[in-house]
Protein backbone atom coordinates (compact mmCIF):
# COMPACT_ATOMS: atom_id res chain seq x y z
CA UNK A 1 0.00 0.00 0.00
CA UNK A 2 2.71 2.59 0.83
CA UNK A 3 4.50 1.77 -2.43
CA UNK A 4 1.30 2.34 -4.43
CA UNK A 5 0.86 5.69 -2.70
CA UNK A 6 4.42 6.71 -3.63
CA UNK A 7 3.84 5.63 -7.24
CA UNK A 8 0.60 7.64 -7.34
CA UNK A 9 2.30 10.78 -6.02
CA UNK A 10 5.18 10.36 -8.47
CA UNK A 11 2.73 9.84 -11.36
CA UNK A 12 0.82 13.02 -10.47
CA UNK A 13 4.08 15.00 -10.43
CA UNK A 14 5.12 13.57 -13.82
CA UNK A 15 1.70 14.35 -15.32
CA UNK A 16 1.93 17.89 -13.96
CA UNK A 17 5.30 18.45 -15.65
CA UNK A 18 3.96 16.92 -18.86
CA UNK A 19 0.92 19.21 -18.74
CA UNK A 20 2.94 22.41 -18.42
CA UNK A 21 5.43 21.25 -21.06
CA UNK A 22 2.68 20.49 -23.59
CA UNK A 23 1.06 23.86 -22.94
CA UNK A 24 4.37 25.69 -23.31
CA UNK A 25 5.12 23.89 -26.58
CA UNK A 26 1.66 24.71 -27.92
CA UNK A 27 1.93 28.42 -27.05
CA UNK A 28 5.48 28.74 -28.36
CA UNK A 29 4.31 27.92 -31.90
CA UNK A 30 2.47 31.23 -32.20
CA UNK A 31 4.44 33.37 -29.73
CA UNK A 32 6.32 36.36 -31.17
CA UNK A 33 8.26 39.27 -29.75
CA UNK A 34 8.91 42.68 -31.26
CA UNK A 35 11.75 45.11 -30.60
CA UNK A 36 10.18 48.58 -30.69
CA UNK A 37 8.54 47.98 -34.07
CA UNK A 38 5.75 50.15 -35.44
CA UNK A 39 2.91 48.70 -37.53
CA UNK A 40 -0.31 49.89 -39.11
CA UNK A 41 -2.64 47.20 -37.78
CA UNK A 42 -6.23 46.05 -38.02
CA UNK A 43 -7.99 43.76 -35.54
CA UNK A 44 -11.18 42.94 -33.67
CA UNK A 45 -11.75 44.29 -30.15
CA UNK A 46 -12.41 41.33 -27.83
CA UNK A 47 -12.05 43.14 -24.53
CA UNK A 48 -11.19 46.41 -22.81
CA UNK A 49 -9.44 46.97 -19.50
CA UNK A 50 -7.32 49.74 -17.98
CA UNK A 51 -3.63 50.13 -17.16
CA UNK A 52 -2.19 51.53 -13.95
CA UNK A 53 -2.68 55.11 -15.23
CA UNK A 54 -6.37 54.47 -15.92
CA UNK A 55 -5.91 54.51 -19.71
CA UNK A 56 -7.98 52.03 -21.74
CA UNK A 57 -6.28 48.97 -23.24
CA UNK A 58 -7.73 47.05 -26.16
CA UNK A 59 -7.44 43.28 -26.37
CA UNK A 60 -7.37 42.55 -30.10
CA UNK A 61 -7.71 39.34 -32.08
CA UNK A 62 -7.17 38.52 -35.76
CA UNK A 63 -4.50 41.24 -35.89
CA UNK A 64 -2.82 41.93 -39.25
CA UNK A 65 -0.47 44.61 -40.57
CA UNK A 66 -1.06 46.84 -43.60
CA UNK A 67 0.12 44.12 -46.00
CA UNK A 68 -2.16 41.47 -44.50
CA UNK A 69 0.62 39.68 -42.61
CA UNK A 70 -0.56 38.11 -39.37
CA UNK A 71 0.66 39.83 -36.18
CA UNK A 72 -1.05 37.49 -33.72
CA UNK A 73 -4.30 36.01 -32.40
CA UNK A 74 -4.11 37.96 -29.14
CA UNK A 75 -2.58 41.44 -28.97
CA UNK A 76 -2.95 44.15 -26.31
CA UNK A 77 -2.65 47.82 -27.20
CA UNK A 78 -2.86 50.74 -24.75
CA UNK A 79 -4.65 53.81 -26.08
CA UNK A 80 -3.28 57.31 -25.54
CA UNK A 81 -6.68 58.87 -24.84
CA UNK A 82 -9.87 57.99 -22.99
CA UNK A 83 -11.92 59.57 -25.78
CA UNK A 84 -13.15 57.68 -28.81
CA UNK A 85 -12.73 54.22 -27.28
CA UNK A 86 -14.15 51.67 -29.77
CA UNK A 87 -16.93 49.30 -28.78
CA UNK A 88 -16.26 45.66 -27.96
CA UNK A 89 -16.82 43.40 -30.97
CA UNK A 90 -15.97 46.11 -33.50
CA UNK A 91 -12.94 46.08 -35.79
CA UNK A 92 -10.36 48.87 -35.60
CA UNK A 93 -7.31 50.16 -37.40
CA UNK A 94 -4.46 52.19 -35.93
CA UNK A 95 -0.73 52.72 -35.81
CA UNK A 96 0.74 50.74 -32.91
CA UNK A 97 4.20 50.50 -31.42
CA UNK A 98 5.02 47.03 -30.11
CA UNK A 99 7.73 46.55 -27.50
CA UNK A 100 9.50 43.44 -26.17
CA UNK A 101 7.97 41.91 -23.01
CA UNK A 102 9.19 43.45 -19.76
CA UNK A 103 11.97 41.48 -18.09
CA UNK A 104 12.24 41.10 -14.29
CA UNK A 105 13.78 44.24 -12.79
CA UNK A 106 15.58 42.18 -10.14
CA UNK A 107 16.52 38.59 -9.42
CA UNK A 108 13.37 36.78 -8.38
CA UNK A 109 11.23 39.74 -9.49
CA UNK A 110 7.86 39.51 -11.18
CA UNK A 111 8.12 38.01 -14.66
CA UNK A 112 5.79 39.93 -16.97
CA UNK A 113 7.25 38.12 -19.98
CA UNK A 114 6.28 34.76 -18.47
CA UNK A 115 2.79 36.05 -17.69
CA UNK A 116 2.29 37.34 -21.24
CA UNK A 117 3.54 34.06 -22.71
CA UNK A 118 1.09 31.86 -20.81
CA UNK A 119 -1.75 34.31 -21.43
CA UNK A 120 -1.08 33.81 -25.14
CA UNK A 121 -0.32 37.49 -25.75
CA UNK A 122 1.55 37.66 -29.04
CA UNK A 123 2.40 41.34 -28.66
CA UNK A 124 2.01 44.20 -26.19
CA UNK A 125 2.29 47.85 -27.10
CA UNK A 126 0.72 51.27 -27.29
CA UNK A 127 -1.14 53.20 -29.96
CA UNK A 128 0.60 55.94 -31.93
CA UNK A 129 -2.65 57.16 -33.45
CA UNK A 130 -6.39 57.12 -32.81
CA UNK A 131 -8.18 53.77 -32.98
CA UNK A 132 -10.60 54.11 -35.90
CA UNK A 133 -13.49 51.68 -36.27
CA UNK A 134 -13.54 49.89 -39.61
CA UNK A 135 -15.49 47.16 -41.35
CA UNK A 136 -14.70 43.62 -40.22
CA UNK A 137 -13.35 41.23 -42.84
CA UNK A 138 -15.09 38.18 -41.38
CA UNK A 139 -17.65 37.10 -38.80
CA UNK A 140 -16.93 35.19 -35.61
CA UNK A 141 -18.00 31.91 -34.07
CA UNK A 142 -20.02 31.01 -31.00
CA UNK A 143 -16.98 30.99 -28.69
CA UNK A 144 -15.90 34.46 -29.79
CA UNK A 145 -19.47 35.70 -29.44
CA UNK A 146 -19.56 34.50 -25.82
CA UNK A 147 -16.18 36.10 -25.02
CA UNK A 148 -17.23 39.40 -26.60
CA UNK A 149 -20.64 39.31 -24.87
CA UNK A 150 -19.08 38.81 -21.42
CA UNK A 151 -16.43 41.49 -22.05
CA UNK A 152 -19.09 43.92 -23.26
CA UNK A 153 -21.24 43.19 -20.20
CA UNK A 154 -18.28 43.89 -17.88
CA UNK A 155 -17.58 47.15 -19.71
CA UNK A 156 -21.20 48.26 -19.42
CA UNK A 157 -21.22 47.49 -15.70
CA UNK A 158 -18.04 49.53 -15.15
CA UNK A 159 -19.44 52.43 -17.20
CA UNK A 160 -22.72 52.33 -15.29
CA UNK A 161 -20.92 52.38 -11.94
CA UNK A 162 -18.80 55.34 -13.09
CA UNK A 163 -21.96 57.31 -13.97
CA UNK A 164 -23.66 56.76 -10.61
CA UNK A 165 -20.85 57.03 -8.05
CA UNK A 166 -18.06 59.57 -7.42
CA UNK A 167 -14.70 58.71 -8.97
CA UNK A 168 -12.98 57.06 -5.98
CA UNK A 169 -16.04 55.10 -4.87
CA UNK A 170 -16.70 54.05 -8.47
CA UNK A 171 -13.17 52.71 -8.89
CA UNK A 172 -13.41 50.59 -5.72
CA UNK A 173 -16.87 49.35 -6.66
CA UNK A 174 -15.64 48.42 -10.15
CA UNK A 175 -12.83 46.40 -8.57
CA UNK A 176 -15.23 44.54 -6.26
CA UNK A 177 -17.97 43.94 -8.84
CA UNK A 178 -16.13 43.55 -12.16
CA UNK A 179 -12.56 42.89 -11.05
CA UNK A 180 -11.35 46.09 -12.75
CA UNK A 181 -8.61 47.55 -10.55
CA UNK A 182 -6.98 49.74 -13.20
CA UNK A 183 -9.31 52.66 -12.44
CA UNK A 184 -8.15 53.01 -8.81
CA UNK A 185 -5.80 55.97 -8.49
CA UNK A 186 -2.34 55.27 -7.09
CA UNK A 187 -2.80 57.23 -3.84
CA UNK A 188 -5.98 55.37 -2.96
CA UNK A 189 -4.46 52.01 -3.87
CA UNK A 190 -1.36 52.77 -1.77
CA UNK A 191 -3.63 53.61 1.17
CA UNK A 192 -5.20 50.16 0.89
CA UNK A 193 -1.75 48.57 0.71
CA UNK A 194 -0.43 50.50 3.71
CA UNK A 195 -3.47 49.53 5.77
CA UNK A 196 -3.05 45.85 4.86
CA UNK A 197 -6.45 45.73 3.13
CA UNK A 198 -5.36 45.53 -0.51
CA UNK A 199 -6.40 41.86 -0.68
CA UNK A 200 -10.04 42.93 -0.29
CA UNK A 201 -9.82 44.44 -3.78
CA UNK A 202 -9.01 41.02 -5.27
CA UNK A 203 -12.16 38.98 -5.85
CA UNK A 204 -11.88 35.71 -3.95
CA UNK A 205 -13.70 33.64 -1.33
CA UNK A 206 -15.12 36.57 0.65
CA UNK A 207 -16.82 38.10 -2.38
CA UNK A 208 -17.94 34.80 -3.94
CA UNK A 209 -19.41 33.49 -0.68
CA UNK A 210 -21.26 36.78 -0.11
CA UNK A 211 -22.83 36.65 -3.58
CA UNK A 212 -23.69 32.94 -3.32
CA UNK A 213 -24.95 33.31 0.25
CA UNK A 214 -27.09 36.34 -0.59
CA UNK A 215 -28.70 34.52 -3.53
CA UNK A 216 -29.13 31.33 -1.46
CA UNK A 217 -31.00 33.06 1.38
CA UNK A 218 -33.03 35.33 -0.90
CA UNK A 219 -34.32 32.40 -2.97
CA UNK A 220 -34.97 30.34 0.15
CA UNK A 221 -36.95 33.22 1.64
CA UNK A 222 -39.05 33.50 -1.52
CA UNK A 223 -39.65 29.73 -1.63
CA UNK A 224 -40.66 29.71 2.06
CA UNK A 225 -43.14 32.52 1.37
CA UNK A 226 -44.98 30.40 -1.24
CA UNK A 227 -46.61 27.47 0.67
CA UNK A 228 -47.46 25.26 -2.39
CA UNK A 229 -43.77 25.26 -3.44
CA UNK A 230 -42.35 25.11 0.09
CA UNK A 231 -44.48 22.05 0.99
CA UNK A 232 -43.70 20.16 -2.21
CA UNK A 233 -40.03 20.94 -2.88
CA UNK A 234 -36.87 21.28 -0.79
CA UNK A 235 -36.25 25.01 -0.67
CA UNK A 236 -32.63 24.50 0.35
CA UNK A 237 -31.84 22.59 -2.87
CA UNK A 238 -33.66 25.09 -5.08
CA UNK A 239 -31.67 27.88 -3.43
CA UNK A 240 -28.41 25.99 -4.00
CA UNK A 241 -29.08 25.74 -7.76
CA UNK A 242 -29.72 29.48 -8.06
CA UNK A 243 -26.65 30.23 -5.92
CA UNK A 244 -24.44 28.15 -8.25
CA UNK A 245 -25.81 29.98 -11.30
CA UNK A 246 -25.26 33.38 -9.67
CA UNK A 247 -21.73 32.42 -8.62
CA UNK A 248 -20.91 31.44 -12.21
CA UNK A 249 -22.25 34.75 -13.55
CA UNK A 250 -20.17 36.63 -10.98
CA UNK A 251 -17.09 34.59 -11.95
CA UNK A 252 -17.51 35.67 -15.58
CA UNK A 253 -18.14 39.31 -14.70
CA UNK A 254 -15.17 39.44 -12.31
CA UNK A 255 -12.64 38.40 -14.97
CA UNK A 256 -12.08 34.87 -13.58
CA UNK A 257 -8.71 35.41 -11.91
CA UNK A 258 -7.11 32.49 -10.02
CA UNK A 259 -8.52 33.41 -6.54
CA UNK A 260 -11.99 33.83 -8.07
CA UNK A 261 -11.72 30.44 -9.82
CA UNK A 262 -10.68 28.79 -6.56
CA UNK A 263 -13.55 30.43 -4.69
CA UNK A 264 -16.07 29.49 -7.36
CA UNK A 265 -15.02 25.82 -7.44
CA UNK A 266 -15.10 25.53 -3.65
CA UNK A 267 -18.44 27.34 -3.42
CA UNK A 268 -19.90 25.11 -6.11
CA UNK A 269 -18.69 21.95 -4.36
CA UNK A 270 -20.23 23.12 -1.08
CA UNK A 271 -23.54 23.87 -2.83
CA UNK A 272 -23.46 20.52 -4.62
CA UNK A 273 -23.07 19.02 -1.16
CA UNK A 274 -26.32 20.77 -0.23
CA UNK A 275 -27.99 19.25 -3.32
CA UNK A 276 -26.94 15.71 -2.36
CA UNK A 277 -27.47 16.28 1.40
CA UNK A 278 -23.82 16.01 2.34
CA UNK A 279 -21.41 18.32 4.13
CA UNK A 280 -18.65 19.44 1.77
CA UNK A 281 -16.45 21.68 3.94
CA UNK A 282 -13.23 19.69 4.14
CA UNK A 283 -9.67 19.66 2.89
CA UNK A 284 -10.91 17.59 -0.06
CA UNK A 285 -12.85 20.61 -1.32
CA UNK A 286 -9.78 22.79 -1.75
CA UNK A 287 -7.82 19.80 -3.10
CA UNK A 288 -10.33 19.45 -5.94
CA UNK A 289 -10.19 23.20 -6.57
CA UNK A 290 -6.38 23.07 -6.80
CA UNK A 291 -6.46 20.03 -9.10
CA UNK A 292 -8.95 21.59 -11.53
CA UNK A 293 -7.11 24.92 -11.69
CA UNK A 294 -3.70 23.30 -12.18
CA UNK A 295 -5.00 21.07 -14.97
CA UNK A 296 -6.32 24.15 -16.80
CA UNK A 297 -3.54 26.58 -15.81
CA UNK A 298 -0.50 24.63 -14.56
CA UNK A 299 1.64 27.79 -14.71
CA UNK A 300 -0.38 29.21 -11.80
CA UNK A 301 1.41 26.92 -9.33
CA UNK A 302 4.40 29.24 -8.80
CA UNK A 303 2.31 32.42 -8.77
CA UNK A 304 1.84 34.41 -5.57
CA UNK A 305 -1.90 34.67 -6.21
CA UNK A 306 -2.33 30.88 -6.27
CA UNK A 307 0.00 30.20 -3.34
CA UNK A 308 -1.37 32.86 -0.99
CA UNK A 309 -5.01 32.15 -1.81
CA UNK A 310 -4.73 28.41 -1.29
CA UNK A 311 -2.39 28.63 1.71
CA UNK A 312 -4.84 30.89 3.57
CA UNK A 313 -7.83 28.65 2.87
CA UNK A 314 -5.93 25.45 3.75
CA UNK A 315 -5.05 26.96 7.15
CA UNK A 316 -8.67 27.97 7.79
CA UNK A 317 -10.05 24.55 6.86
CA UNK A 318 -7.35 22.72 8.84
CA UNK A 319 -8.17 24.82 11.92
CA UNK A 320 -11.90 24.16 11.43
CA UNK A 321 -11.46 20.40 11.09
CA UNK A 322 -9.18 20.23 14.12
CA UNK A 323 -11.05 22.47 16.55
CA UNK A 324 -14.67 22.62 15.30
CA UNK A 325 -15.96 20.07 17.80
CA UNK A 326 -14.07 21.68 20.71
CA UNK A 327 -15.39 25.13 19.84
CA UNK A 328 -18.92 23.76 19.50
CA UNK A 329 -18.76 22.20 22.97
CA UNK A 330 -17.29 25.39 24.41
CA UNK A 331 -20.02 27.59 22.91
CA UNK A 332 -22.78 25.22 24.01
Amino acid sequence: MPSLFVILIFSIIVLGFANIQLKANHLSKSYKTYDDEKFYITGRVKGIDYNYRGMPRLMLSEVEDFDGNKIGDKVRVSLMSKKGVPSIGSCVEMVALFRPPLQPVMVGGYQFNRKYFFEGLNAVGSSASRALETECKSGYGIKDRMVIYVADMRQRIVARIAKILPEDQASITSALVAGEKGLINNNLYNNYRDSGLAHFLSISGLHMSMIAGLMFFMVRLVVAAIPPIALRYDGKKISAVFAIIMSFVYLLISGAEIPAQRAFIMTTIVLIGVLVSRRAISIKTISWAALIILIISPQALIGASFQMSFAAVVCLIAFYERYASSLSKFLN
